[in-house]
């Protein structure tokens, strides 16, 4: 089986018709979903590696010929069926009954299935619940990370994935960027809200006596009463209002003798 990421190059007609003449089966992983293709990942971090070292070729041969943890055996001999020769001297050890391709499997299998364990608890990771089609879900991307793009599922095609429909064209998703939309929306062409139970007027009662929304049956409200305040008045810009003296104002005459406040 050959998993990747859905690029051009392994969605055309010559791939498809290699994966057909070599009896191969060809695996996608989900859009936006790094972490669903971890062993291609792992692998160009580790060609990367390689590449960086004083002599690649002398770096990948010691890559090929060291055991792997997983299957306790080195890519070259689950390869060629032998061990390689390197730089370093390795000695002489017999051939124990374990060392089959089908042991390798198995203990790949029960490691990776450790790890999946290990993982879990420790990220606190649990099965989504599936979804069916027609429901209606909200969907997460990088250019959308908050969860506000509603589309409706059309089809499950896979353990994790899903197709899914939002009126412009069908993409697909994984479950963990998928989450059930809670809300619920109202009929098409009907703009009328529920009335509240302690407002809804009873029948044959007039307009003018029924009562407020948000004011239960039964209770009256007494208008408030109307206040008029006295509005103060307001100057034009760049002046300054004083108070003008009394029409009944008497002179008053000062330390001087003047007399101030008379009229002329």
């Amino acid at each position: 089986m050959v998993t990747s990421d859905g690029g051009t190059q392994f969605t055309s007609h010559v791939f498809q018709n290699l994966s057909t003449e070599y009896g191969f089966r060809h695996r996608i992983t989900d859009p936006h979903t790094p972490s669903s293709n971890g062993a291609a990942e792992r692998a160009v971090r580790t060609a990367k590696w390689l590449l960086r070292q004083r002599d690649p070729h002398l770096a990948l041969l010691n890559y090929r010929a060291t055991p792997v943890e997983a299957t306790g055996q080195s890519p070259a001999r689950l390869l060629f069926g032998r061990e390689i020769q390197t730089r370093l001297p390795r000695p002489r050890v017999v051939e124990c009954q374990d060392s089959t391709l089908d042991a390798a499997r198995r203990r790949d299998g029960e490691k990776k299935e450790l790890q999946r364990r290990s993982f879990n608890k420790h990220h606190g990771a649990r099965d989504l619940p599936p979804l069916r089609p027609g429901d209606v879900v909200r969907v997460r991307t990088r250019i959308d990370p908050d969860w506000r793009e509603r589309v409706t599922v059309r089809e499950r095609i896979g353990r994790r994935s899903y197709v899914v429909d939002n009126n412009r064209h069908t993409v697909r998703r994984n479950r963990g960027a998928l989450r059930l939309s809670p809300e619920i929306e109202p009929p098409t062409g009907s703009s009328d809200l529920p009335v509240p139970l302690s407002v809804r007027p009873s029948p044959g009662v007039p307009e003018s006596v029924r009562p407020s929304p948000g004011v239960p049956v039964g209770v009256s409200v007494r208008p408030s009463p109307t206040v008029s305040m006295p509005r103060p008045a307001i100057s034009p810009p760049g002046q300054t209002s004083e108070p003008c003296p009394s029409a009944a104002a008497s002179p008053s005459r000062t330390r001087s003798g003047r007399l101030y406040g008379s009229r002329s």
